[in-house]
């Protein structure tokens, strides 16, 4: 070994990653048979890492946190808040709130993609980097300013001239999610069993800084797709002091309990 100059101790402290999932809970959901499995891998991969990675939730359509929503007024509502806060050790408060929740509505995306960038912005003080990851069986739609006779209906049974809510409202999606992206919140898209939609689910990927979209096309795939995608963020990063500015950055060495 040779000489040592100077030894200090460093203090270091994981970093811990936020992780907003925002959950489709539309009609479809239920009507294919993803409602249950979806809930249920949530439940496996929030409690395996719930202190890797703080978890929060918000659902898509929502009244103001109800588990029912019902009425042709509520069906587009967008989520506006976390049924559950982003934080540490969340998984029984997921848990909780997720298993009162049915399914109803379409699926307003966009607006709930900006309530939660919005939600988001106000944890800027815990200096962990954001994630958001939505989880969807179709496409975004719910936007009454698009024209119903020349759009992309997202309902396979049409429909789309008597009720534009259900045009393809991809366009307003992407914008939202490169604004997210510029903020410094990637955006993870999980699509389940929507081969049909995967190139608008693709673009809004891109868009949220994580390349492609992720397909679970049933229902074993679900939970696996979700470990995959949780797991790509819990990091093994940590916070530590520099040396000092007078030292040689080709003479020093680092340890870490005592292996370096």
């Amino acid at each position: 070994p040779g000489e040592v100059c100077d030894e200090a101790d460093f203090a270091i402290a994981r970093v811990i990653p936020d992780m907003l999932i925002v959950l489709d809970r539309s009609n479809s959901m239920f009507d294919d048979g993803y409602w249950n499995p979806a809930r249920d891998a949530i439940y496996a991969v929030t409690g395996a890492l719930d202190f890797e990675i703080w978890f929060g939730l918000m659902i898509f359509p929502n009244v103001t946190g109800s588990g029912i929503c019902s009425g042709l007024s509520n069906q587009c509502e967008p989520g506006h808040e976390p049924i559950v806060p982003v934080g540490e050790g969340t998984a029984f408060d997921i848990l909780g709130s997720l298993g009162a929740m049915v399914t109803c509505g379409g699926t307003p995306i966009a607006l709930t993609l900006q309530n939660a960038r919005a939600y988001l912005d106000t944890l800027a003080s815990d200096d962990h980097p954001k994630f958001v990851l939505l989880v969807t069986d179709g496409a975004p739609n719910c936007n009454d300013a698009l024209p119903g006779g020349s759009c992309t209906c997202t309902n396979p049974m049409g429909g789309c001239i008597l009720n534009p809510s259900n045009c393809l409202d991809d366009v307003r999606t992407i914008s939202i999610i490169e604004d997210t992206r510029a903020a410094g919140i990637q955006v993870f898209v999980m699509g389940i069993g929507t081969s049909t939609w995967m190139g608008t689910l693709d673009a809004m990927a891109a868009a949220g800084g994580t390349g492609s979209a992720f397909l679970a096309e049933d229902t074993a795939a679900i939970r696996t797709t979700f470990e995959e995608i949780a797991g790509s963020v819990a990091t093994c990063e940590f916070d530590m002091r520099p040396p000092s500015p007078l030292a040689d950055p080709m003479l020093v060495n680092f340890y870490f309990d005592g292996v370096g």
